[in-house]
């Protein structure tokens, strides 16, 4: 059984394939993708977004077919650790980064984000009694902009200076608030909990 074989080369190229090839390969074509024969640079993956709920991580990219690669790490995880008066700070905080990569893309460059475990007063509604219980909120910040998920819709999240003056509020949707800020640590203060959180 006999079979055709068919070559694309950047059309530039063509006549040098024909004359190395010769006749043993007469269907020898310019490539329709690049025919100015200059090879086009591979486009880079969108970087990802990172947020949290209901227990989750999600990683997304509007790149097709991406594909995600991440580390977390936790400044609380010690191992023989030594303290001498007996007090150890705990930061509560997971730090992510992650990046994405897709078939005929580059990788895209590494997104960061934190997730913080504070406390979310539920009340027991059979009892009465307030429970403490903890949540996660994922914070990232690029260009200016704060944003925080993982919260409950419609609940308000207020952004302070370290030194107390508030620079705005944000209402959550769909669990995510967002803010511009031009300070390089603000404060978030969602109830009783605050985040202080380092802008990039």
């Amino acid at each position: 059984m006999q079979s055709t074989c068919i070559i694309y080369v950047p059309k530039a190229y063509l006549q040098d394939y024909k004359d190395a090839l010769g006749s043993e390969y007469p269907y020898i074509y310019a490539s329709k993708d690049d025919e100015s024969g200059e090879q086009k640079p591979m486009e880079q993956c969108a970087v990802p977004t990172i947020s949290y709920a209901d227990g989750k991580l999600t990683f997304a990219s509007s790149t097709p077919n991406a594909e995600y690669h991440y580390s977390i790490t936790d400044s609380d995880i010690v191992s023989n650790a030594y303290c001498q008066d007996g007090t150890v700070k705990l930061y509560a905080a997971y730090n992510i980064s992650a990046y994405a990569t897709a078939d005929c893309y580059k990788a895209s460059d590494k997104a960061t984000a934190t997730l913080y475990w504070v406390e979310a007063n539920l009340q027991n509604t059979t009892t009465n009694i307030n429970q403490t219980a903890t949540r996660g909120i994922i914070v990232t910040s690029n260009d200016g902009i704060v944003t925080l998920s993982g919260l409950n819709n419609d609940e308000t999240v207020r952004f302070y200076t370290v030194d107390g003056k508030q620079l705005g509020a944000a209402k959550a949707v769909n669990g995510t608030a967002s803010q511009a800020v031009s300070e390089s640590v603000v404060i978030a203060k969602m109830g009783n909990q605050t985040i202080k959180i380092a802008v990039k």
